[in-house]
């Protein structure tokens, strides 16, 4: 965090705040119409990490704008993982004690749902 001064009097500090392409783009599309809604949400002011892809700069005057900034990048980010694929498969135990008994009931169950 760094504190800068902009053209006002007023004092800003600067951070980064790691963040999904994903949710950037979903951010900064449509001329950055959602970001123009955060930052006046917020009071704060949203670019591109010129350094880190996985990052996005932020300016803010006090400490309540980043948590407010948070809980906001927090929501969109579960939003926008809504609408994303999976990327990941979910491991099932085969070779626990219970399988084989599922596995026999399940074949008893198919054959008596082919022959009916």
């Amino acid at each position: 965090m760094t504190a800068n001064s902009s053209g006002s009097d007023a004092k800003w500090l600067t951070t980064k705040i790691p963040l999904l392409r994903t949710v950037q783009s979903h951010i900064f599309k449509n001329n950055g119409l959602i970001k123009i809604i955060i930052e006046s949400e917020t009071n704060t002011e949203l670019s591109y990490s010129q350094e880190e892809r996985h990052a996005i700069l932020v300016k803010y005057k006090n400490e309540g704008s980043l948590d407010a900034l948070n809980k906001k990048l927090k929501s969109i980010t579960a939003h926008v993982r809504k609408k994303m694929r999976p990327t990941h498969f979910i491991s099932i135990p085969v070779s626990s004690e219970e399988m084989p008994e599922k596995r026999k009931k399940y074949r008893l169950r198919l054959c008596v749902d082919t022959t009916a």
